[in-house]
């Protein structure tokens, strides 16, 4: 009976990460369909940017800075980032939430970088999506803010403690 009980439990188990899993993927497609919406409307401005590129002798640098300063804007709506906080909050056990409560005094910066921390984004992602310089300002931006939440662990582990 004792065995069967065990059984029975580890089964449940299973299947609560089993709907974990299909709540990930849930929330990545709605974060790539939201994601898509806000390219679909300024793709127009991406293309400008790549025509220009072409137009001004390939220079890359020149390009680099008006994509990413582009990039940067698409995803400075709060909208998206709201969005985007209440699913990984849904996802991921309210964790941005806790954080919020337990540290006020983040900056909306300090909280996306968090936000995309959880979501496991590479260094070069995060770059992209915050509009910083490249991976390196991720790892600074990272060192600090650990600093800020005074954790020796990585901010990734911290926020799946805290979820």
């Amino acid at each position: 009976m004792a065995a069967t009980n065990e059984l029975l439990m580890n089964q449940a188990h299973e299947i609560d990460k089993l709907r974990a899993l299909q709540d990930d993927n849930d929330f990545v497609k709605t974060l790539y369909a939201q994601l898509s919406a806000i390219f679909e409307q300024n793709i127009k401005s991406l293309g400008e940017i790549a025509s220009d590129y072409f137009q001004s002798g390939k220079n890359a640098s020149l390009f680099m800075n008006r994509f990413s300063e582009q990039f940067k804007m698409l995803l400075s709506s709060n909208e998206v980032w709201e969005q985007i906080e209440t699913q990984v909050n849904k996802t991921h056990n309210n964790c941005i939430s806790r954080l919020i409560q337990i540290h006020p005094n983040l900056s909306i910066e300090e909280r996306h970088l968090a936000m995309l921390s959880v979501l496991n984004f590479s260094s070069i992602a995060t770059a992209i999506c915050l509009g910083y310089k490249g991976p390196n300002v991720v790892y600074t931006k990272k060192s600090n803010l650990k600093k800020k939440l005074e954790i020796n662990c990585s901010i990734e582990d911290y926020l799946n403690q805290l979820g």
